[in-house]
């Protein structure tokens, strides 16, 4: 999913029109987007802080690729875990040539917690729901469609 950004005149002539992809790769358009609406808009105290807090939660999730607003985040257990907790539960399951391929990974979980940020980051990233299955070497299996088939792709 990416931001794409059209500001047009009262004409339809484009006055702005750049993209923020959210894998973080054009961090140059939000400060765009930002030079812009500074440039082109004069509101008062309390839009200012409207218009500044939308910008930043669009900055947050798209300007530097994942992340998200806290509030958003998962609970698992009890406790809301971090972005970085899931981007590293999701690096030890993700299909090794392309993130968004199927799942089909065995690792070693230590313990509820473990599976359930797991679980949590597989649908974070991809949507789609994984399934475990405990192994008698102690490993677990980890399986689940992927992006692509979770979004009908």
């Amino acid at each position: 999913m990416d931001l794409r950004i059209n500001v047009t005149d009262e004409n339809g002539d484009s006055l702005l029109h750049t993209t923020i992809y959210q894998d973080g790769s054009d961090a140059a358009g939000v400060e765009k987007i930002k030079a812009f609406v500074h440039a082109n808009f004069k509101v008062d105290d309390q839009s200012t802080t409207t218009v500044q807090s939308a910008f930043e939660e669009a900055t947050e999730l798209y300007g530097g690729g994942m992340r998200a607003e806290r509030s958003r985040l998962p609970i698992v257990m009890g406790r809301r875990i971090s972005m970085q907790e899931l981007a590293d539960a999701f690096d030890g399951v993700k299909h090794p040539t392309y993130w968004k391929y199927p799942i089909n990974a065995r690792v070693r979980i230590k313990n509820e917690e473990g599976r359930r940020i797991i679980e949590e980051a597989i649908i974070w990233y991809t949507g789609s729901v994984p399934t475990f299955a405990d192994q008698d070497d102690g490993t677990t299996m980890v399986l689940a469609s992927g992006y692509y088939i979770a979004i009908g792709a």
